[in-house]
């Protein structure tokens, strides 16, 4: 199996790339908490007055808190935070032990670009403030003499702390009597070194150089809007405009979002992440689009009360100009199958990472937070181990809430993924048209009870054979008489493609109530047979598709008629903000009835071609 290696990532500043741990949220608030430490200063005048800490104070002053980058108050600093009574440990980086000119430098752009770009401003100040201050501080007194405990920095990040083998996070601690500062507010620890800052899978994103693209896409649907309810009033300029103390933004992603990926940056989670590097984002956009290829017009809003046997209300036109709903759903489908959850892996212990890896690679099936499933095409029968192909040659990297598969080859075939089986009832609520129906649809129960088993056993005759799923299906009757028997079955959310499309049919003589027995108790032979077409929601036969030829309904088994082995959906129905839908059209004519009075239906089952 491959070998999981550390990385070294540089974006800005250089900072390695651990997984600390995984769990609990984190205690992300600042206000003041009495604590009981007994030192004369605070941290804050214990850091200003150590001249191996002159580096740290220059940046500490610089920095606004921040809680997130849309935090736009930045009336503190750290400084004044770590001169405050709130408890607090903080493990401080000495000189010339890690480039602090390089947050220097980032504060200084910061500052120039205050006026004239808030946003990128903002970025940098909470970049300095998130992947170092927040790296080496923690609220509470941690233990100075426990041997290995995990410490819950301020940005969220797990950090391991052995006091006996002096060691945080990796760094050794530095020797003397500067190592361990008591502080009225709470306790100062120098270190030979800067913490590594461990990177989510968020903020991989953005560091690595080979993910540009993927950043660029994920970031271009970043909002931050401002909160005048949240945010709190000042005064009146001189222009009669109202100036906050401290200004709130809301952020907000709709990629992000509507693709199930959210979770993207959560720390207390786990999560496992395949993303496309910029050598495959091409082939990767090239390999989704074709799912949602879009007609010029739409017919929508299906509605009982058009004509006599209900259409749709109304025809949309224009559906996808320049492409842009085929672009933002190709995007929804790139992010919503990028993360997969390892709290789904049956018997895996997800603290061990060979335990999750080795899983990831052989799975026959893993399942994305957007709920699509990814098969592993390599595995052709049970028993088969194989590598799944997606992750072939790729070493995964750490990240602070999981692991990232870097792939320059997009492997995700559509076919094992995006496009699923699906099995449709014959419930009422998936019939948009009936006609030639005497009760509407009736819902069957198959048991020991209601099947035909033992009678026809006591005749002499065989059972009818196979099992219907959940032992339940769908009878029609037919209204006595002359006329044909008709079912439209609505086709929801289909991607354009290709696809094999059955029904499964159950014989009437399956069933005591539909068994049909003449006076003298004989059982009177069925025959009925259909046809079926594929309409789209023009109600017209879909280009490329022909009607079937007729299919006998096999009285002495359940059986899957296959309709068409390979037929090609030349439209995409999901992703629209309207309802419309293809359907399948099954006929039983006044001659194909075959002195039945009526037929049983169990599914509608749509699976992609997979070659």
């Amino acid at each position: 199996m491959n070998r999981i290696y550390d990385q070294f990532l540089r974006g800005g500043l250089l900072c390695a790339s651990l997984l600390l741990s995984l769990s609990s949220c984190t205690d992300d608030h600042f206000e003041v908490q009495p604590g009981a430490p007994s030192g004369a200063n605070t941290i804050w005048k214990n850091i200003s007055s150590n001249p191996e800490l002159t580096s740290l104070a220059e940046i500490l002053q610089r920095t606004p808190v921040m809680r997130t980058e849309s935090d736009r108050g930045r009336k503190q600093s750290y400084a004044d935070f770590l001169n405050t009574s709130q408890e607090m440990t903080m493990w401080a980086p000495k000189n010339g032990t890690y480039n602090a000119q390089a947050y220097l430098d980032s504060l200084d752009k910061a500052d120039a670009l205050k006026d004239t770009d808030l946003q990128a401003s903002m970025k940098l100040y909470y970049m300095v403030s998130n992947q170092f201050v927040r790296n080496h501080l923690a609220l509470f007194n941690y233990a100075s003499s426990q041997s290995s405990q995990q410490v819950r920095l301020l940005n969220g990040k797990l950090a391991s702390y052995s006091a006996s083998d002096s060691l945080f996070n990796g760094v050794r601690l530095a020797g003397g009597n500067i190592t361990d500062v008591v502080s009225s507010n709470g306790m100062l620890h120098v270190l030979d070194g800067v913490s590594p800052f461990a990177y989510n899978i968020y903020d991989y994103l953005s560091v690595n150089p080979s993910l540009s693209r993927m950043n660029a896409l994920v970031t271009s649907y970043d909002k931050f809007t401002f909160s005048e309810n949240a945010s709190t009033e000042g005064s009146m300029n001189d222009k009669g405009q109202m100036e906050y103390i401290d200004s709130v933004y809301i952020y907000s992603n709709e990629l992000l979002s509507t693709s199930s990926a959210f979770h993207i940056a959560t720390e207390d989670s786990l999560f496992v992440a395949i993303v496309p590097s910029d050598e495959a984002y091409a082939g990767a956009l090239d390999t989704i689009s074709p799912l949602y290829r879009y007609a010029d017009s739409y017919e929508y809003e299906w509605s009982e009360s058009k004509g006599a046997d209900g259409g749709f209300l109304y025809t949309k036109t224009n559906v996808n100009p320049n492409d842009s709903l085929t672009h933002l759903n190709t995007y929804r489908s790139l992010l919503g199958t990028m993360l997969i959850s390892p709290s789904l892996f049956p018997g895996v212990d997800k603290s061990d990472s060979a335990s999750v890896i080795n899983h990831v690679l052989y799975a026959d099936s893993l399942v994305t937070t957007s709920g699509v499933i990814l098969y592993n095409k390599a595995n052709r029968v049970p028993g088969d181990r194989n590598i799944n192909p997606v992750f072939e040659g790729v070493t995964p990297v750490k990240a602070s809430n999981g692991y990232v598969f870097v792939v320059d080859e997009y492997k995700v075939d559509p076919a094992y993924s995006f496009i699923r089986r699906n099995a449709l009832d014959f419930h009422s609520y998936n019939i948009v048209r009936m006609k030639g129906v005497a009760n509407g649809a009736q819902t069957m129960y198959l048991t020991s009870e209601t099947r035909t088993d033992t009678l026809l056993e006591s005749w002499g005759k065989e059972p009818v054979t196979g099992d219907v799923e959940d032992d339940t299906y769908t009878y029609y009757e037919f209204v006595k008489g002359s006329g044909n028997f008709e079912l439209h079955i609505r086709l929801n959310n289909v991607l354009s493609g290709k696809y094999r499309i059955s029904v499964i049919t159950v014989p009437n003589r399956i069933n005591l109530s539909t068994i049909q027995v003449d006076g003298d108790g004989n059982e009177v032979l069925e025959s009925p047979n259909f046809t079926a077409e594929l309409l789209g929601d023009d109600l017209k036969l879909m280009k490329g598709t022909k009607k079937t030829s007729s299919q006998d309904i096999d009285q002495t088994r359940v059986n899957k008629h296959v309709l068409w082995e390979s037929v090609e959906i030349p439209e995409s129905y999901s992703g629209l903000d309207f309802s419309t839908f293809p359907m399948l059209h099954i006929t039983i004519s006044n001659r194909g009835k075959g002195k039945a009075q009526g037929v049983g239906f169990s599914k509608v089952i749509l699976e992609p071609v997979r070659e």
